[in-house]
């Protein structure tokens, strides 16, 4: 009986600990009226071996509307077909084969793209993500509200549409938590960090930070970044990417490149 008790409130216990740090989930919201110029955005996309996950994401890009951008694709040595698909879109694609001692992660692909950048403003996203044709201006949009400077940051809507996918869904919900942002106590608490499939700054700001150099030993290169902003004074925002950014973890591919 006494068991039983103690379980049940460690159960009300921990939903109303998950009701706290889960209050409310901010998303993009849409933005309506005439579409107006706006300042390019350089897409860096990372990425090692996904020829069979890049394709959605060079898909969306095709569709895009309302906001000029330019894409650099970093083949972080592949040993696949990604850098073949990524020039039958007509992208550009820079090779990263050689890694200097130090560098973890997608650090080093995310520096050298910043490098090539020639937009004033940088968007960094992970190749399995993808979009609806109104994304990345109702992103810019966005970030102009917020005066063009700091981080905003999205994770994306975590799709899901075979049984054993339910499993990943988890870690995504953790990852949501743990930055601190979504809780009843509002704009008190300091976000955790920043989202790594997409994140949205201005390119003088990063490298006034040092960008992912500064960070290149970093294993959480998201959450060091977004703390490397706040450590200079820059806001990080982060969004759910409901209705406008989704992606998928660990689908089966059957489809060759």
């Amino acid at each position: 009986m006494l068991i039983g008790l103690i379980f049940t409130l460690c159960i009300v216990i921990g939903m109303f600990a998950g009701l706290l740090m889960f209050w409310k989930v901010p998303s993009l919201q849409p933005i309506s009226g005439q579409k107006k110029p706006y300042s390019m955005l350089s897409v860096i996309i990372p990425a090692r071996n996904e020829a069979k996950r890049i394709g959605p994401l060079l898909e969306s890009l095709k569709k895009q509307k309302g906001q000029a951008f330019e894409v650099i694709v970093v083949d972080d040595a592949s040993t696949d077909e990604t850098a073949r698909l990524v020039h039958s879109y007509g992208y550009t694609v820079i090779k990263n084969e050689k890694l200097e001692d130090g560098w973890v992660g997608k650090s080093a692909a995310c520096w050298l793209g910043a490098n090539k950048a020639k937009g004033k403003h940088l968007l960094f996203l992970d190749a399995d993500t993808q979009f609806n044709s109104d994304f990345l201006y109702q992103l810019a949009k966005k970030y102009e509200q917020k005066k063009e400077t700091g981080i905003v940051s999205v994770q994306p809507y975590h799709t899901v549409e075979r049984p054993y996918e339910h499993l990943s869904a988890l870690f995504n919900i953790i990852v949501m938590v743990g930055m601190n942002v979504f809780t009843a106590f509002g704009n008190k608490l300091e976000a955790a960090g920043s989202f790594g499939p997409c994140i949205l700054c201005n390119k003088k700001e990063y490298m006034e930070v040092g960008g992912h150099a500064a960070i290149k030993d970093a294993v959480m290169d998201d959450i060091e970044l977004g703390e490397a902003f706040m450590q200079a004074g820059y806001r990080v925002r982060c969004y759910s990417g409901k209705g406008l950014l989704t992606f998928r973890m660990y689908q089966r591919v059957s489809r060759s490149c």
